[in-house]
């Protein structure tokens, strides 16, 4: 008895719009989800070159030679090689 109530179950069903329905909004998700990646992915080579860049500035600001030669801040006394500056 019980495989004839759940095949009239399955019967009243109808399955073919169900699945299609289901596989529809699966393919909804899987195109949103592709979409937000996509995105994602953009903005973190966008992020990537202005870190690389950064980085070369600071790269080239390390290596320069300091241009001024501004006193010593505090009661340091500067040394005979930079001169008796007033």
């Amino acid at each position: 008895m019980r495989a004839f109530v759940c095949y009239r179950h399955m019967a009243e069903m109808p399955l073919a719009a169900t699945y299609i329905e289901l596989r529809k909004q699966i393919e909804d998700l899987r195109a949103e989800v592709n979409e937000i990646l996509a995105d994602q992915n953009e903005i973190n080579e966008h992020t990537r070159a202005q870190l690389d860049a950064i980085s070369t500035v600071l790269s080239e600001l390390q290596a320069s030679e300091p241009t001024s030669r501004c006193r010593p801040i505090g009661y340091i006394r500067p040394t005979e090689e930079e001169g008796n500056e007033p």
